[in-house]
């Protein structure tokens, strides 16, 4: 088997493997939604699923005929899974690291200091500001790139997993976010509350999101953070309750736009930005216009928005009954 990226047309080959995601009607080792992975394949993260596979007795008659692994989706979790096929015996030595990395890159939780380590690794390699492969990756072309980035770092597994240090010029700034992040965390400094399908983090910090994930416990997120004129806001789903995954079955993300509508309507001014459900690690909304990494003040205070969040996410909580969601 050899590793290529996925491309339309190898949809219709029946010698191909998918892993990440679930385009197509090939063999498939995926999370996402319409996944076609193999029951006893399943698991939390595509990169599990592979390493199930490499040490199910049925492997061999499973990916007979198959010639292709492919994947349609950069991150590190189909990464390692497509590893994990290739190099079966070498991912099951190393099965603890894969997980912590391949949990780390799919859920953008705090898992193992490698795991985040290696996911912010892979992350840098595709920004053009600090891959090492510079004005080189930029070919104008996201899926060549994309191509170019895997088969690089395909080769420079199980290294990079096992010792990120040797690419800390890469991981440093945002590990440095993050440790300070948790410091706040352990201080007392951010302030957690559990509501009714929400968690409220209040912080004078920026917001660290796979810190504010770990700390939470509800799959909405509202982080809080205290600025001239108001408060900044931003709403997020955890990533894994747009996953596929059986603990999670009958569980669905609202469209927060209506939301959004009512929070501008108490505003008096179109501020409140909804972004779509289907947006794996972002979906949500913010308070405010992005420019750069501010967002603009919202008048109204955590107390009442959390309240209409809840209100919104639990109808019969609606604490405000003026407040018209337009549905």
């Amino acid at each position: 088997m050899r590793f290529c990226w996925y491309s339309p047309e190898l949809a219709r080959c029946s010698n191909v493997l998918l892993v990440g995601s679930a385009e197509g009607r090939v063999k498939n080792l995926s999370v996402w939604p319409g996944q076609r992975t193999p029951r006893r394949l399943r698991a939390s993260t595509a990169a599990e699923s592979a390493l199930r596979l490499a040490g199910d007795p049925g492997r061999r008659l499973w990916l007979s005929g198959i010639d292709w692994v492919t994947m349609s989706h950069y991150d590190a979790d189909s990464l390692l899974a497509v590893w994990a096929v290739l190099e079966p015996e070498t991912a099951l030595r190393h099965a603890d690291a894969l997980v912590e990395a391949a949990q780390a890159s799919a859920f953008e939780r705090f898992t193992s200091v490698r795991g985040v380590q290696f996911d912010l690794t892979l992350r840098a390699f595709e920004d053009p500001e600090r891959s090492p492969l510079g004005a080189d990756l930029v070919s104008g072309d996201p899926e060549t790139d994309w191509e170019r980035l895997t088969a690089l770092l395909i080769e420079l597994l199980p290294e990079a997993l096992l010792r990120p240090e040797a690419f800390r010029s890469l991981w440093e700034e945002e590990w440095q976010a993050i440790q300070r992040a948790l410091t706040l965390v352990h201080l007392g400094e951010v302030q957690a509350r559990e509501l009714a399908g929400l968690s409220l983090l209040e912080s004078a910090e920026p917001t660290q999101w796979r810190v504010w994930f770990a700390t939470a416990r509800q799959d909405c997120v509202l982080a809080v953070r205290s600025v001239a004129g108001g408060w900044q806001y931003e709403l997020r789903y955890r990533p894994e309750s747009w996953y596929d995954l059986p603990e999670r079955a009958g569980r669905a993300r609202r469209d927060c736009a209506p939301l959004a509508q009512a929070l501008d309507a108490l505003e008096g001014t179109e501020l409140w930005h909804a972004v779509p459900t289907d947006y794996v690690c972002l979906a949500g909304l913010f308070s405010g216009e992005r420019r750069g990494r501010r967002l603009l003040a919202s008048r109204l205070p955590p107390e009442m928005v959390a309240e209409i969040v809840t209100g919104y996410l639990e109808p019969a909580l609606l604490p405000y009954p003026d407040v018209a969601f337009g549905l």
